[in-house]
Order: structure tokens, then sequence, then C-alpha cells
């Protein structure tokens, strides 16, 4: 984490300062949903300060210096393995305690600072789990209001303009949970 003194917080902090409206008056609402000019204002500012000048050099650095590891980046689907595994360690330290060489396979000490560690890791990603599953809740609401108000946008030139104008067909943000199973398909899964 850096310190308080680090460049990068130096950097944040100046570019907090900066007035940025002309950037943000030349954003036309086409295309994607645009990245905060903050953001790459700064990852460029910190390539540059820390002699790194080629765009793919500051996008790999960026990705190693976010703090991108498989610790740190781990999916829902994986998170949810990793919960059951240590629930199912749990399980298991908690029957060898019951068994009469219980002193043999491990002190007794030992035993129960194994179980609670392995709690605690399942109580940390189950917050993590749910921080997980509010962003993606957030996300999908910005990303379904951007499809509304694109669709409406589209409506109303078709209405104006008397006549639906080609375009690129737009999907509607996909959200996992709410999506229901697949029974029409006609391919058969092993589960099926």
């Amino acid at each position: 984490m850096p310190t308080p003194t680090h460049l990068a917080r130096f950097i944040v902090e100046t570019i907090g300062k900066l007035d940025l409206g002309g950037i943000y008056q030349s954003y036309e609402p086409r295309g994607g949903i645009a990245i905060a000019p903050e953001i790459l204002l700064g990852l460029l500012l910190y390539g540059y300060a820390t002699g790194v000048s080629s765009s793919r050099e500051i996008g790999r650095a960026s990705k190693i210096h976010a703090n991108a590891s498989k610790i740190h980046a781990v999916s829902h689907k994986r998170l949810g393995e990793i919960q059951g595994m240590l629930q199912s360690e749990v399980v298991e330290l908690a029957q060898t305690g019951r068994t009469p060489d219980c002193a043999m396979v491990l002190d007794a000490v030992e035993l129960p600072e194994k179980i609670a560690r392995r709690q605690r890791k399942i109580d940390g990603l189950s917050v993590a789990k749910t921080v997980l599953e509010s962003r993606a809740q957030t996300q999908y609401e910005l990303d379904q209001s951007a499809y509304d108000l694109r669709m409406a946008e589209r409506a109303a030139q078709t209405v104006r303009i008397g006549r639906k104008i080609p375009s690129r067909v737009l999907q509607p943000p996909f959200y996992p949970s709410r999506t229901p199973p697949n029974t029409t398909s006609p391919i058969r899964t092993p589960e099926s």
C-alpha cells in the first residue's frame, strides 16, 4: 500500500485539483461507457514520472501495481469453491478432534486454532462475496439505465424521422443470477 508521501498519492491529489471540464465536454454520447479522464491522466502521469512512456508498458505496469495477485483477484465462482473447500476442512478437523487418537494426530491446542483460522477465512470470503454481489448489482443497474436511455433515444429518433434508422442491435445488460436456465436447448449437457 502506498505511503502518504508516495508518488501515486501525490498524482491523485494533484489531478483532483485540476479542472477537467474541457475533457468532459469533448465526450460524446456514443459507444461504450467512457473511462474517467482522471484515471487515464493519472496512469499517464505516473508512467511518465517513473520513466515509462509506452502506452503498452503503462498498461502492463498498471496491472502489475494494481495489487492484482491471485489472492486479490478471485472470481465469484472461485470464491464459492474456496468457501466450500474451507467448510469441508472445518468439518474434517472437527471430526478429527472427536477421534480417540486425537492427541496423536493433533495437539489439543492446535486443533481449535486450525478450525478458528479456517472459520475466519470463511467469514472473510462471505464478506468478499457480498461485496462482489453488491458491485455486480450496482454495475448491472448502471448498465441497465444506460441501455434504457439508449433505447429511448433510438425510439425518439425513429418517431422524429418517421422511420427506423439502421443501426447496431443493442444487447441488454447481463446479470448471471437473473438469467433463467436454458430449458429449450437441444444440446444435452452431462447433467441432463
